[in-house]
């Protein structure tokens, strides 16, 4: 298990899954940071990101620029699954699924709970 930590989020690898949980809102850079380190520095074909902890806050231009982003860090194939339990935040994140989509290459899909993510991302779809 490989561990970073920070006062905004937690980083670790756990049974096959890089794990990325949210204690505090982060800004534009903090996502862009964070998907530096992950590309860097831990195995990225199988993401889970939550956002369960917080409110999360986005505009629409910052979440197409995110996911734009991401496209050009995370360049194998790879699986992310999002967590928003959130109304507004599943939907905002559903944007950023579109955005984020490259065929052959990368799949995110949005859940309402860790499970169904967890299960997603160790199916063999």
């Amino acid at each position: 298990m490989v561990l970073m930590m920070d006062n905004k989020y937690l980083i670790e690898h756990i049974n096959g899954i890089t794990r990325i949980e949210f204690f505090d809102k982060p800004c534009y850079s903090d996502a862009e940071n964070i998907i530096d380190v992950i590309a860097e520095s831990y195995p990225y074909d199988r993401r889970l990101s939550d956002f369960t902890r917080i409110k999360f806050d986005f505009t629409i231009e910052e979440i197409k620029s995110i996911a734009q982003y991401g496209k050009t860090r995370f360049i194998k194939q790879n699986k992310l699954a999002i967590v928003a339990p959130d109304n507004w935040a599943y939907i905002e994140l559903h944007i950023f699924q579109a955005h984020r989509h490259q065929k052959d290459l990368s799949q995110t899909r949005v859940f309402r709970t860790v499970k169904e993510a967890e299960d997603w991302l160790l199916s063999n779809n």
